[in-house]
């Protein structure tokens, strides 16, 4: 009697072990939930338009690694259907203007290397070379640093290393640019350079 109440015990907790087990892994708990929050890619951060902006680049970036870790397939076509929406088959993005010289919008972009590895669509290197040359005319401070915006002179802000220096740290791995490594590393450097505070060791947010 007593070793068949332990294995009734037993069966218990196996089955529930297996039930937790068959649980989605968080990551993708967190994106299904995200997409059914925003059906369509470009609604990302509650957008109600239209719009090339870092949020998307930051969320679609992640959602792609969960296309690498689970091969499902909705996930790869949820990213994709935003670069489909936003981008036309010339390379130019809807509502992007370079003459606007914002470091936010590298951020997206960051997303297309691999989406051009993977698809080899022509737009993707037009978009991403057209990123690229808003940083070789992008407004620098005295020192050579970029300006986050073009309507804020003269201020670099720690998020503009996060913005911009991937996406051309990568661009120059993939386009043979090598001088990019260099001017990643200056921007780096100018940006610890001032804003650094060392009573807390923590970095101001802009200077």
């Amino acid at each position: 009697m007593r070793t068949k109440i332990h294995l009734v015990i037993l069966l218990f907790f196996v089955l529930n072990a297996v039930q937790v087990t068959a649980k989605p892994k968080y990551y993708v708990r967190m994106t299904d939930s995200e997409i059914k929050r925003y059906p369509e890619s470009w609604m990302i951060d509650f957008s109600t338009r239209l719009k090339w902006d870092y949020c998307n680049g930051l969320e679609l970036q992640a959602i792609y690694k969960v296309w690498e870790k689970t091969n499902d397939k909705k996930y790869f076509d949820y990213v994709k259907n935003y670069t489909d929406t936003i981008i036309n088959n010339e390379g130019s993005i809807a509502g992007y203007k370079l003459e606007e010289y914002n470091i936010d919008k590298l951020n997206s972009g960051k997303m297309l290397f691999a989406l051009y590895e993977q698809t080899k669509e022509e737009k993707l290197h037009k978009t991403i070379d057209l990123l690229r040359t808003q940083m070789k005319t992008h407004p620098r401070t005295n020192e050579g640093g970029f300006w986050h915006k073009k309507v804020y002179p003269n201020q670099m802000w720690l998020d503009g290393i996060y913005m911009a220096s991937p996406f051309l740290a990568e661009y120059a791995q993939k386009f043979n640019e090598p001088a990019l490594y260099d001017e990643v590393a200056f921007q780096i450097i100018t940006m610890a350079k001032h804003s650094y505070d060392p009573q807390t060791g923590l970095y101001y947010h802009f200077c």
